[in-house]
């Protein structure tokens, strides 16, 4: 499962970092969520950065 860690936020736009398999990539995304609701929104936007890494990596290798 992919963690996901606020860098740096203002106001819409925040700097995080998606980590998983010992790698980290950081990716800045814009939301007017806030709160629980921007916490779920993170790990989703995590979990999925982490599942379209692993498939375009395992196409590499077909």
């Amino acid at each position: 499962m992919a963690t996901c860690s606020i860098v740096e936020a203002t106001p819409i736009y925040y700097l995080i970092d998606v980590s998983f398999d010992g790698k980290t990539f950081r990716q800045l995304i814009a939301s007017e969520l806030v709160n629980g609701n921007l916490d779920k929104m993170l790990q989703a936007y995590a979990d999925q950065y982490e599942h379209d890494y692993m498939q375009s990596a395992f196409e590499a290798t077909v």
